[in-house]
């Protein structure tokens, strides 16, 4: 069982290495994705083994809250509130430290607090308590975590800050005590500014992460909430769209949005589908034809007969999708969530020694002090924890909106690595929409194309489809002992004989001889059409000739996997002649023909074991096998449910150039993830020895203000550019 939960106290790579680890202890459950972007986990668990409570109370033992997810969207009060307490943090910052520096800059000042610094302490003290109960949560986090074993950036945060305070308030003592008494700092307004700059930075940071979620949000927007429901009477009913059952005909006005999947039954409409396909183009859709949950009618109405509810809908399972894809992690992120799990540990012992050190060696407090104050507040460990999933997240985001569906972060990262590309031939190269071009009546005694549609009716396969949309007729024959033999052909018993439909393989293997009509075959083949032989027992009585042409943008696609260096390879049950016609058209040279399903699946190993890395793309259940082998599987989005859920990647707009688009947009995202990741470990690499005095023989070192502010601005480079993403076009 997946479930998904909303965790709240997160604030840095090392909150979501402490809450995985606290989860994953767990007996029973298999996987676990924290993602600190939107606060979230997904749990795979044995709920046999494992329930609720249990995964909500590990994550409590660690000093995190944890709920079943009940939201997707931002709550914009708590964003205000977070904006006014900001504004009033940065006012009173601004008064402290003109209190704290008035004398040392000249500046204007009552007197008493300019010759005093004992008074000039209390107010310093009485403005910053105002910060300090704003900003409470950086102290009951910090504390919390640190006591339950798991401290995070913000115990980094509120250690120095507190050791500032407990500093300042020994000074401002001391001067009362020992009037005369001399303090180079108080460090009261360096506890202030930590705090505020770190808030400062926390916001631009939220508000720039709300960007990465606009996808989400605007897929959770296209959710219709209501929908109108034509009642057996005739009557019309407005209902909300979670009461609409499998079944319910409903009406969709002009303007309006298709409420869930379903069928229409009366009336027509174009459809604008751009919010599932990302394609402008309307859609004509007329009485039969499926409408898509979330897709707009624009000209007319009509009346459609639901065929799913709205949490089983299209819409619904794309952005389930995209959010599992969001909350998924790369392997590119391990390294990084190994030095959260240990960072703000090590960070706080270093600050502890280069305190004891400098403090030993110099005889300075106060020196020692902030030294020891300044590491704590420059580590970052959120630039690590944010790198990853930022870029992923938008990524998926800007892949969904343009019918590139991921369904998680290891994909993206794959697709980079691609080389070689597998395809399927019929639905994929070609458009899958076969016609018969011509029928021939070998016994005048049989009517071939009502025995063939008779038996094809009850198959799905596209040329089955092909042949009973042909014969267009209710009048079938009544059909016994039907089976379908995959990548070969169809049989079944009509009026106790025995019939078969099926391709030159499969009637050879019955044993039906068709010398005298070779001439026949080949020139049909040679045309690159589609054979099919349709037999009585042991007699030939008739052959059927279909045609499949190339999409206009499979020839765009292969130029595009070409001018990448991407070795093509062609797979397709079709005759040896067909096969190669197809492939010379397009410029293919790796072609395997008259293969069957499990033979895809081997050809795809086969190319691994070479050192190849192999994406497969296909649309049918006979693709399912080879998807699974394949590094990465990839669905067109037109095909079967089975092709769909056995791959990585699906392609909503069954356009061969999304792959070379995804592959593009897979490389981007890495590189972006690289280069964060890179000055997230090259910033604290610099930093923290910086802040520790390495550079005091020059004398260089750091102020807390300086280094709280330095924290902030690390963390929002990363979100910067990992921003940059959603201006791929």
């Amino acid at each position: 069982m997946k479930k998904k939960y909303n965790v709240t106290g997160m604030f840095c790579a090392a909150c979501v290495s402490h809450v995985d680890k606290a989860v994953s202890k767990i007996e029973g459950v298999n996987s676990v994705n924290v993602n600190l972007m939107s606060s979230s986990m997904i749990v795979n668990f044995d709920e046999n083994k494992v329930n609720d409570f249990d995964i909500i109370n590990a994550v409590k033992r660690v000093g995190f809250n944890a709920f079943i997810c009940d939201s997707r969207l931002v709550n914009k009060e708590k964003v205000n509130k977070r904006k006014r307490n900001l504004i009033i943090s940065l006012i009173l910052m601004f008064v402290l430290i003109y209190v704290s520096m008035a004398k040392m800059l000249n500046f204007p000042l009552f007197d008493i607090l300019k010759d005093n610094m004992a008074y000039n302490g209390l107010v310093q003290m009485v403005i910053l308590i105002p910060i300090v109960i704003i900003n409470r949560f950086f102290y009951i986090d910090g504390f919390k975590k640190l006591f339950k074993g798991s401290p995070n950036m913000n115990t980094l945060i509120s250690v120095a800050s507190l050791a500032a305070v407990i500093y300042g308030i020994y000074a401002i003592i001391d001067c009362f005590i020992n009037d005369g008494a001399s303090h180079n700092d108080l460090y009261i307004e360096s506890a202030g500014t930590i705090v505020t700059l770190v808030s400062l930075g926390k916001y631009i940071e939220f508000r720039s992460k709300g960007k990465t979620t606009e996808a989400i949000n605007e897929l959770v927007n296209l959710l219709p909430s209501k929908a109108i429901r034509i009642n057996e009477d005739g009557s019309e009913e407005e209902v909300f769209v979670e009461e609409i059952k499998i079944g319910d005909i409903l009406l969709v006005k002009n303007a309006c949005s298709v409420p869930v999947d379903g069928v229409i039954v009366k009336g027509s409409s174009e459809i604008d589908e751009s919010s599932i396909t990302g394609e402008s183009n309307l859609v004509y859709k007329t009485i039969g034809n499926n409408v898509i949950s979330s897709t707009v009618c624009t000209v007319g109405s009509f009346e459609m007969r639901a065929t799913s509810t709205i949490s089983d809908s299209t819409i619904s399972k794309i952005i389930e999708i995209v959010e599992e894809a969001s909350s998924s992690k790369a392997k590119i992120s391990r390294l990084a969530d190994k030095v959260a799990s240990i960072f703000v540990p090590t960070v706080m012992v270093i600050s502890f020694v280069s305190f004891l050190l400098w403090f030993i060696f110099k005889e300075d407090l106060e020196f020692a002090l902030k030294i020891g104050i300044s590491v704590l507040v420059i580590s970052c460990p959120c630039a690590l924890g944010l790198a990853t999933p930022l870029a992923i997240m938008i990524a998926t985001g800007k892949g969904a909106k343009n019918g590139i569906l991921f369904k998680d972060a290891l994909s993206i990262e794959q697709f980079n690595k691609i080389d070689t590309i597998c395809l399927d031939k019929t639905g994929t190269i070609t458009s899958g929409k076969l016609k018969v071009n011509s029928l021939i009546n070998l016994n005048d005694n049989y009517n071939v194309l009502k025995i063939a549609a008779s038996i094809e009716k009850k198959s799905s396969h596209p040329l089955a489809l092909a042949i009973v949309s042909e014969y267009n007729s209710d009048d079938y024959y009544d059909v016994l002992d039907f089976n379908m033999i995959i990548g070969k052909g169809v049989y079944g018993f009509i009026n106790g004989e025995k019939y078969y439909v099926g391709n030159l393989s499969f009637i050879k293997d019955e044993g039906i001889n068709i010398i005298n009509y070779q001439d026949i075959v080949n020139k049909e083949i040679c045309k690159a059409n589609t054979v099919l032989f349709v037999s009585k027992k042991e007699e030939l009585i008739g052959i059927i000739t279909l045609s499949d042409e190339i999409k206009e943008s499979t020839f765009l696609a292969i130029d595009d996997f070409k001018s990448l260096g991407k070795e093509i390879v062609m797979m397709t049950g079709d005759s040896n002649k067909v096969a190669s016609l197809v492939g010379k058209t397009l410029g293919i040279d790796r072609i395997y023909s008259e293969i069957l399903p499990k033979d895809k699946g081997e050809i795809v190993l086969k190319l691994k074991e070479e050192g190849k890395n192999v994406a497969m793309v296909g649309d049918g259940i006979n693709d399912a096998v080879a998807l699974t082998n394949s590094d990465i599987g990839i669905a067109i989005g037109a095909g079967t449910d089975v092709a769909i859920a056995s791959a990585n990647v699906v392609l909503m707009k069954s356009d061969l150039r999304d792959v070379s688009y995804a592959m593009r947009l897979s490389e981007k995202t890495i590189k972006n993830i690289k280069l964060s990741l890179f000055w997230a470990f090259f910033y604290n690499a610099l930093c923290i020895p910086i802040a520790c005095g390495v550079l005091m023989p020059f004398g260089i070192s750091l102020n807390p203000m300086i280094a709280s502010l330095a924290m902030s601005l690390s963390s929002i480079s990363v979100v910067l550019n990992a921003l940059r993403l959603t201006k791929i076009k």
